[in-house]
């Protein structure tokens, strides 16, 4: 019973100051939003409210944060990050930023030629004419002659 009258968690005001932001920051999550800027207009519009009702949230925070809600499945990848030692959020979301661009990239060119398909025929070098239209460049670094019906005469 003595652990009823000491609360483990800060209490909220319930007067309506800082109960929405802070339902808001509870909730947040990383693995909620499709894209890192999305997540990242969503941090700082939740700090901002609580910074204006008076309560200071550090980088420490926002990192911590960030980190704890990855998804399950990205828990190395949380490691990961957490090793590198971000002492700025904004260092972290620009990593988490060129991360998602170099994975849509990726996504980009498996979409344009999946694994497992055939690679694409090589391509040749054409014969360049020229504009007058007498001669065409030979791979090897040669200039032949056409001749009227269209054969090369060497």
């Amino acid at each position: 019973m003595s652990n009823l009258s000491k609360p483990q968690f800060e209490a909220l005001d319930i007067s309506g100051k800082n109960y929405l932001a802070r339902y808001n920051w509870i909730h947040l999550r990383l693995q909620d939003f499709k894209t890192v800027t999305d997540y990242n207009s969503a941090m700082f519009q939740i700090t901002t409210q609580l910074e204006l009702c008076g309560e200071k949230i550090t980088d420490a925070d926002m990192l911590e944060k960030t980190f704890s809600t990855f998804h399950a499945s990205n828990v190395l990848l949380q490691q990961q990050y957490r090793e590198k030692g971000f002492t700025k959020y904004s260092q972290l979301i620009s990593c988490l930023l060129l991360a998602e661009q170099n994975n849509q990239l990726l996504m980009k060119n498996h979409e344009a030629r999946p694994t497992g398909a055939a690679p694409f025929p090589e391509v040749n070098v054409a014969p360049h004419r020229y504009d007058n239209g007498d001669f065409i460049d030979d791979p090897n670094g040669r200039i032949d002659h056409l001749t009227g019906d269209g054969n090369i005469k060497k």
